[in-house]
């Protein structure tokens, strides 16, 4: 078959194939990852009143959303994403959403408590 003489497109295209199987596994860590993160609300008192529920800060999962996100745009912008590209860009915006939302409520949070 000679298969010798195509030595540099076959490289080629079992490169193109590793690295889509690279991003393709990528995008199903985050999937389960995300698919598993939990807010915790703790109940809050002023005053010894009880006047509802915070959101508990952790600043692991926001350094984690933050890292995904990095992960997301390296993602986007290689040049094997092709049939991922959806995949990729949802994730990025639901995160982002979600990463907006967190900082929204715990700046509010923080001015509601001392109302």
């Amino acid at each position: 078959m000679k298969l010798a003489r195509f030595q540099e497109q076959i490289e080629e295209i079992v490169n193109e194939a590793v690295q889509e199987a690279k991003i393709a596994a990528e995008i199903r860590k985050v999937e389960q990852h995300w698919s598993t993160i939990e807010l915790t609300m703790e109940a809050y008192f002023k005053d010894g009143k009880d006047r509802g529920f915070l959101l508990v800060p952790k600043e692991e999962i926001k350094l984690e959303l933050e890292d995904t996100l990095l992960n997301l745009q390296t993602m986007a912008g290689s040049r094997f994403i092709g049939e991922f590209a959806a995949d990729v860009s949802k994730w990025d915006k639901t995160l982002n959403l979600v990463n907006e939302c967190m900082d929204m409520w715990m700046q509010t949070q923080r001015k509601w408590q001392y109302l």
